[in-house]
């Protein structure tokens, strides 16, 4: 989408198909409070099947999209500008590409370290510390969710106005000034209020910047390097950030 897309309106595009991010954990969310308002001996009767048997269905659509798509243009540019363009490992990539690669990784790790502490530790502070409904953090993600289907190309396109690295400073700086007085507005325990704390967290702290950085990311790479190397800052990212950030916590 990043190529395909105008270079004033890139920041709009790239984001259009990251929308699935907040609408995947909507639609997961939405089952998982279906499935908590059914009687028990329903639920394990089978009923618990019904979303892996979707998830099936959604795994066959992915890959019917997948083996339709092709090649941008400027891909396909580059390709008959060289021939046949060589696979690239990644001992390749980091010798061109090392301090891009750096960059990415770090800018992922603020987006996806937020993403994993208010999908997972925010939820277990608040049932197993608080003492709170489990539905009240389902709800919340559920709220965040509904927030983040538009906050995402919302922010995607701001960046096609004023600038990727812009919108993505601030929304950091956001993240870090919300941080302190959201933990504190959560110890409260009042549901209403650790609602609003986590669906603000997930729909404006973590889109804000998931928005422009599904842009800035392939634009730190050629069109040579582009795939290997955003997946690279992605999955490195993923797992630096979900490996230091804290999972759960419990009742002591």
């Amino acid at each position: 989408m990043a190529e395909y897309a105008p270079r004033d309106r890139r920041g709009y595009y790239a984001s259009l198909p990251f929308v699935g991010i907040p609408g995947g954990l909507l639609l997961a969310s939405g089952v998982y409070v279906w499935l908590g308002s059914l009687d028990q001996a329903v639920l394990l009767d089978g009923v618990w099947r019904v979303p892996f048997l979707f998830s099936g269905v959604l795994l066959l659509v992915a890959l019917f999209v997948r083996y339709r798509l092709h090649e941008s243009p400027a891909f396909e540019a580059l390709k008959a500008e060289h021939g046949i363009v060589e696979k690239r490992n990644i001992r390749e990539v980091m010798h061109s590409s090392g301090p891009n690669l750096l960059k990415g990784i770090v800018l992922r790790i603020a987006e996806n370290g937020n993403s994993y502490i208010y999908y997972t530790l925010t939820l277990s502070y608040l049932t197993g510390v608080i003492g709170m409904s489990p539905s009240a953090g389902s709800l919340a993600v559920v709220i965040g969710c509904i927030i983040g289907i538009p906050a995402v190309p919302v922010f995607g396109a701001l960046s096609d106005r004023v600038g990727r690295v812009i919108v993505y400073r601030y929304a950091c700086f956001g993240m870090m000034l919300f941080a302190a007085p959201s933990w504190w507005l959560l110890s409260l325990g009042n549901p209403l209020i650790s609602i609003i704390v986590v669906a603000l967290g997930v729909g404006i702290g973590i889109y804000s910047m998931l928005g422009p950085q599904v842009s800035l990311l392939p634009e730190l790479f050629g069109n040579r390097d582009r795939y290997l190397a955003v997946a690279i800052c992605r999955e490195f990212s993923a797992v630096i950030a979900g490996g230091f950030a804290p999972p759960s916590v419990h009742c002591c």
